[in-house]
């Protein structure tokens, strides 16, 4: 695909006379789009196709969309005004996010302009025209995600809900390409709920689900597409979310974006979460704080170390330190304890465990434990819906 790209002032087109294949857009509305389905643009690829952005236009507006083969990323433009006739172009991403940038503000005519077997686009502002060559759509290797098969497990969510289930959700899956069933998030249509692990800490978070399909069973979506989908779900008020045979599908509105299931079998959660009685409360705003503060002070990969101390009133010691360097300790007055145990020192990834302090997202959490080499348990003491589980490090000293 040619990234020559043309630039010339010419005269304003008289409106009397459009051309076969166009229509009017706002300028910025296209470049959010683009934006928006830029996650599923290859950086590199053997097949010169998938290097593009593909631009479509229809009755319905001008649709732009991206595919790696395993996520894909549609969004759709109002239209001001169009030919009926409508254009399938592919080009170049960049150099059409660039080249709209170099036009003025406001409506843009976007033109399909063929040229033997291939079709560029043809953008005018003003006095400004811009030319891009590129192909025909046809030469796209992938299908778009409206015309996948007939889906077989839906459900509607609110889209806010949606959304900030999926922001206490995704921290907790993999970026690990090698371990890929730990990559996804997986969707409980049954129980209204998400859930993620990397095998060090896990999160389940309800997600309220308002129709779905009877016995429909649980999928396991790529968390990569679903960051992608985080974007698009900002400003719609529903979001369906579709299961085919072989790919998950979330719909905005405006937006789709769908990708290949993960195949494989997920990890049994709840087998993960322990039976343990000895908890203790605090108050989640002041322990996120002393986390971060001992981040200042924590070589990487260094773990922050937690001690319950029992007592009246019982603490929680956070302190972080490095070796002949220097070192923070916080004291935090417990809001309330059950415990059975001597003191406890145990340490933890500052950063994963914040994660799931956030994922909480009450004024106090909950820290369920075994002892010091065992799982820690948090959690909402008065909401107990969202759970997560944190692995902790071992301490040398």
């Amino acid at each position: 695909m040619s990234a020559v790209a043309v630039i010339e002032d010419t005269p304003t087109r008289a409106k009397h006379a459009p051309p076969p294949e166009w229509l009017d857009v706002k300028r910025d509305d296209l470049i959010a789009a683009l934006m928006q389905v830029k996650p599923a643009v290859p950086t590199s690829s053997a097949i010169e196709a998938l290097r593009g952005v593909r631009v479509v236009s229809d009755d319905e507006g001008a649709h732009v969309w991206a595919t790696d083969m395993d996520v894909c990323g549609w969004h759709t433009v109002d239209f001001i005004d169009g030919s009926t006739d409508g254009f399938d172009a592919l080009v170049s991403h960049a150099d059409l996010v660039a080249l709209l940038k170099a036009l003025p503000k406001g409506p843009v005519t976007v033109e399909g302009v063929p040229d033997g077997s291939r079709m560029g686009l043809r953008l005018t502002a003003g006095k400004r025209t811009v030319d891009l060559p590129g192909l025909d759509g046809e030469h796209h290797p992938a299908d778009p995600p409206v015309t996948f098969p007939a889906v077989r497990r839906r459900a509607v969510v609110d889209a806010e809900s949606l959304a900030d289930s999926l922001v206490r959700t995704l921290p907790h899956a993999s970026a690990d390409e090698s371990k890929p069933i730990l990559t996804g998030v997986l969707i409980d249509f049954a129980d209204g709920m998400l859930a993620a692990t990397d095998s060090y800490r896990m999160a389940k978070v309800p997600c309220p689900f308002e129709k779905t399909h009877e016995n429909a069973s649980p999928a396991l979506a790529p968390a990569r597409m679903l960051k992608a989908a985080l974007r698009a779900l900002k400003g719609a008020e529903i979001a369906v979310i579709g299961v085919t045979d072989t790919h998950v599908i979330v719909d905005c509105g405006e937006a789709i974006w769908s990708a290949r299931l993960i195949d494989g079998q997920y990890p049994a959660l709840d087998r993960l979460i322990p039976d343990f009685d000895d908890h203790v409360d605090v108050a989640a705003g002041d322990l996120i704080d002393s986390i971060a503060a001992c981040r200042a002070v924590l070589k990487k990969n260094a773990p922050v170390r937690l001690t319950v101390r029992p007592g009246r009133p019982g603490k929680l010691i956070v302190a972080g330190y490095t070796p002949d360097g220097p070192s923070i300790t916080d004291e935090l007055v417990l809001e309330q304890a059950r415990w059975g145990m001597d003191e406890v020192t145990f340490g933890m990834n500052p950063d994963f465990f914040a994660d799931s302090l956030a994922t909480i997202g009450s004024d106090v959490v909950r820290l369920t434990m075994g002892g010091a080499k065992r799982p820690v348990l948090v959690t909402d003491p008065h909401e107990p819906g969202v759970i997560c589980l944190n692995m902790p490090i071992g301490l040398t000293d």
